[in-house]
């Protein structure tokens, strides 16, 4: 209640956007959102019945417009930046190892070796991330396949990617990420969200 009653008297806007709706797709279905200041408050998404299953904060107009649009949010009046904390959940995880990733490592935790499945690095890169996303919320290497290929865009080559070609993805994550190769297929997403969320209510308390 605190939080939205300061979005309440806050004003978010994108002041170069000539048209306030944009598209976006949700669940392979396109759907409008408003740019403006009455869809902008939030609740939490807890999961299976716990406070402690994600609980994230969810509601604002800015997280669901499109990336290109985001650098130009302005919070009355004044620009914002945006910072990109890459690979969030790999990160938490080494840390309950006790392992900083950036000083022990330092490098994208996305990044593999050519694995001779994709036409350029960029694809290999974001096929990568999402099928390590998959890995940590599933419960077994099927269910990760299956739910990669569901967040796949239609008509996209990761669409009809097999699983002996993310099973080779997986391995070469598995060869890269030995300290939480235990962590594939065993259902700590929620978890992880949990642990997300308590850090963003500290930064908005």
């Amino acid at each position: 209640n605190k939080y939205n009653d300061l979005l309440w008297h806050t004003f978010i806007d994108i002041p170069s956007l000539e048209d306030t709706k944009f598209d976006v797709e949700v669940d392979g279905e396109a759907k409008t959102f408003s740019v403006g200041q009455l869809d902008k408050f939030t609740r939490r998404i807890f999961n299976r019945g716990s406070v402690e299953c994600g609980g994230r904060f969810w509601g604002g107009w800015w997280q669901r417009c499109k990336k290109d649009l985001r650098p130009h949010i302005f919070i009355n009046n004044h620009p914002t930046i945006e910072v990109d904390f890459s690979g969030f959940h790999i990160i938490m995880l080494y840390a309950e190892e006790k392992i900083n990733y950036w000083k022990h490592f330092g490098t994208d935790p996305y990044e593999l070796p050519d694995l001779g499945i994709f036409e350029n690095s960029n694809q290999q890169r974001s096929t990568t991330k999402l099928l390590f996303l998959m890995l940590l919320n599933a419960k077994s290497e099927g269910e990760a396949y299956n739910a990669f290929r569901q967040n796949s865009e239609n008509g996209t080559p990761e669409k009809r990617l097999t699983n002996d070609q993310l099973s080779k993805i997986k391995a070469a994550l598995e060869e890269k990420h030995p300290h939480i190769r235990k962590h594939f297929c065993a259902d700590v997403g929620v978890r992880l969200m949990n642990k997300d969320a308590q850090i963003t209510e500290v930064i908005i308390e």
